[in-house]
C-alpha cells in the first residue's frame, strides 16, 4: 500500500507527496485541483482504489491505473509537469515542486517516474489510499 498525502489543494492544482507504506518519500505529486470530480478538469476524490500496471494506450508506455474511481476511468500515474496541460485527471510525479510558463506544477517528472517504475519493479497490483489536506477533508 501506498499513500498519496496531498498537501494543498484549489480549484486549479493539487501538490502531494506519494509515500511507501514505511512513510518513506517516493516523489512528489501534482493533479488538477478540486472541480467536483468532473471529467477531465478535476483530481479524483479521496479514498482507497486498487491499482494495476498496464500499458497505456494515449502514453505508449507502462505505468499504473487507478480502478474503482467514481465516475472516472483512464486514471493513470505518469510523467508530466502542469496538471492543466499535461492531466485531465491523473497523477503526475515529479522530483520537486515548481512552476514552468507561470503554471505550478512538479519538475524533474522523467526521473521521478523512473524511480517510481524501479521502486514498483515486479509489482503488479497494489493498493493507493489518496488523503485530502486536513483542513479539507
Amino acid at each position: 500500500t501506498l499513500t498519496l498525502t496531498r498537501l494543498s489543494m484549489d480549484s486549479h492544482v493539487t501538490f502531494g507527496i506519494l509515500m511507501t507504506a514505511e512513510s518513506k518519500e517516493l516523489c512528489k505529486t501534482a493533479e488538477l485541483g478540486w472541480n467536483g470530480n468532473r471529467h477531465s478538469i478535476s483530481c479524483i476524490p479521496p479514498g482507497t482504489y486498487p491499482v494495476h500496471r498496464r500499458m497505456s494506450p494515449k502514453r505508449h508506455y507502462e505505468l499504473f491505473e487507478l480502478e474503482g474511481v467514481p465516475d472516472r476511468s483512464n486514471i493513470e500515474i505518469h510523467i508530466g509537469n502542469i496538471p492543466v496541460k499535461d492531466s485531465e485527471g491523473c497523477i503526475l510525479v515529479g522530483k520537486t515542486f515548481g512552476i514552468i510558463d507561470a503554471e505550478h506544477g512538479v519538475l524533474g517528472s522523467r526521473d521521478a517516474f523512473a524511480a517510481f517504475m524501479d521502486h514498483m519493479k515486479g509489482v503488479d497490483r497494489w493498493t493507493l489510499v489518496v488523503e485530502n489536506p486536513h483542513a479539507i477533508a
